[in-house]
């Protein structure tokens, strides 16, 4: 399941919490979202007036809050003269932070958000992060909120945002704003997430304390720029620790990754292909001995080797599969390496990844159209070698797949993804022990048998009775769905399962409410759920008011 999509979730939660500080962070969200009751002040004389609250209230977060001293009485009206005031710009920064989250949380759900619901926290000069993802607004009100921020940020993201706006230009200038504010804290941003497309990357070159940055959107030739221009700089960030590319339509270019890679001491997180780089600069060393290899990049413990980039209307997909020189460069130089995404197109590629000796986190796609990538002639050796150390498995678009066996040679998976594979499965179900497994995800390739289907799940729910995140795509339509739903609330109740994302492809929405219901009611923790199709998502929000429910497409990637 997507960090997104808890976090989402748990930021819905945070008003619902019944703890004390949770107590007065949604209530001051109420009165700044809704202007109630308020008296709105930047200096220490003035401040938010708040209606007060409960003695034992003010004993825990009157120090924390610097509140004034509280009325005698134990509830207090809302009177004038037995208001408690509220100075924001008192307030800690992790408070502040989130008193922005509750405010957007309040109004999120039920409309576009705008700069005056949090005015007065933006205006505070106590954010260190700021944090806008998965909201609507207006062209207008996300300028107000770049234009309006007081203080120096450390953080800032701002990803899936939807602006609305009269015109074209409207929106541009919006995101102009992020530019200015991001120059406005160039001296202080450690973190960026930017999710909107920017037009010019030149403002990040200056940002000499950066550690992470996150780009969820086309940027490659700009970043490119970037480097043409700072040619003569010897390091753009070097503090930067983590960097990743999200866009799925685009790739960074070679010249850049590069730059990371020479010029970045300190990177440990790559989530975006290195491998094309790493040839480009190491293949003469290697093929001369490389003795010197195993040195070159000593924190580097995430990489991204090959690369996936989805089809665009004027462009077809773009696969690359890792070449087995790149990938036994990275074996020799990555030799921290724990978390790995590989796109690959040989068997011989597989066999080399038994060097990684700290490997801990594998995710496998097969990407050559012209040869199966076959699980017994090299994936299954693999796991052999190094399968008693994996924590996390993913593989994508293998055949021959036989979960037994990695059940066998992965004892220790808290993670597993099967995504669009053949298994290798007779017509019984064979118990497949995952004790320690905590996350898994399922999903069939499209022309595939809905019976196979429904045994290939069944083989690793069987005995994977720790389940706490599952997500799943059905194939099963009418009687076939309610079969396989039936099977799996008799083989595991899945009791500790809090979040799920259950897709049906086939069957009509009558039976999909049908099955869902039947595996909601079985699931006594289950809190969070995200579904595919928007009409089913209003049923349940309806039926199942304590359920937190959201509304998310099958991701069918790594």
């Amino acid at each position: 399941m997507k960090d997104k999509s808890l976090r989402f979730f748990h930021r819905a939660e945070l008003l619902e919490q019944n703890d004390l500080r949770s107590l007065c962070i949604r209530r001051l969200a109420t009165i700044l979202v809704q202007k109630g009751f308020t008296h709105i002040g930047q200096d220490r004389r003035r401040g938010v007036r708040v209606p007060s609250l409960q003695r034992e209230f003010y004993k825990i977060t009157a120090s924390t809050f610097n509140c004034i001293k509280p009325p005698q009485s134990e509830e207090v009206g809302l009177k004038n003269d037995q208001r408690a005031v509220l100075t924001l710009s008192c307030l800690p920064s992790v408070l502040a932070e989130d008193l922005l989250e509750a405010c957007v949380a309040l109004v999120a759900p039920k409309g576009i958000l705008r700069y005056g619901h949090i005015a007065d926290v933006l205006a505070s000069g106590r954010l260190v992060r700021l944090s806008l993802w998965d909201v609507e607004t207006s062209a207008k009100d996300l300028s107000a909120i770049a234009r309006k921020t007081c203080g120096n940020l450390q953080e800032l993201e701002v990803d899936g945002v939807a602006v609305r706006g009269r015109r074209p230009e409207s929106v541009l200038r919006a995101f102009h704003s992020f530019e200015r504010l991001i120059e406005a804290n160039v001296r202080t941003l450690k973190c960026v997430n930017i999710g909107l497309a920017l037009n010019d990357l030149l403002m990040l070159s200056g940002l000499r304390r950066l550690e992470n940055l996150t780009l969820n959107f086309d940027c490659a030739y700009h970043l490119n720029q970037l480097i043409i221009r700072n040619k003569n700089r010897e390091y753009i960030w070097p503090r930067l620790r983590s960097f990743r590319y999200g866009d799925f339509f685009s790739a960074p270019t070679k010249r850049f990754v590069c730059h990371l890679l020479q010029k970045c001491p300190l990177l440990s997180h790559v989530d975006t292909n290195i491998a094309d780089s790493l040839q480009h600069l190491h293949a003469n060393e290697f093929l001369a001995g490389g003795s010197q290899l195993s040195k070159r990049y000593p924190r580097i413990e995430k990489a991204v080797l090959g690369s996936f980039i989805y089809a665009t209307e004027d462009m077809g997909a773009r696969i690359r599969g890792a070449s087995v020189l790149s990938v036994q460069i990275a074996a020799s130089a990555l030799i921290h390496l724990r978390d790995l995404d590989l796109y690959l197109d040989s068997h011989d590629a597989i066999l080399v990844l038994g060097e990684f000796i700290q490997l801990e986190r594998l995710r496998l796609m097969w990407v050559n159209k012209e040869e199966e990538g076959t699980f017994t002639r090299s994936l299954e050796t693999l796991l052999t070698e190094v399968g008693c150390q994996l924590k996390e498995l993913c593989v994508h678009s293998f055949v021959n797949v036989d979960v037994h066996e990695i059940s066998s040679l992965c004892p220790y998976l808290d993670s597993l993804g099967i995504i669009e594979c053949r298994t290798q499965y007779g017509p019984q179900v064979r118990l497949c022990s995952f004790e320690q497994l905590q996350r898994f995800r399922f999903i069939p390739p499209r022309c595939y048998p809905a019976q196979q289907a429904s045994l290939d799940l069944l083989n690793i729910l069987y005995g994977s009775e720790g389940l706490e995140k599952f997500i799943v795509e059905f194939k099963e339509a009418e009687d076939e769905l309610t079969k396989l739903v039936d099977e799996i609330v008799k083989i595991n109740p899945l009791s500790k399962l809090f979040m799920a994302g259950l897709y049906f492809s086939q069957a009509s929405a009558d039976q999909a409410i049908d099955g869902l219901f039947k595996l909601i009611s079985s699931w006594k923790n289950l809190r969070y759920l995200t579904l595919g199709d928007p009409e089913i998502l209003q049923i349940v929000k309806e039926s199942c008011p304590n359920l937190k429910v959201r509304h998310e497409y099958l991701y069918v990637g790594l």
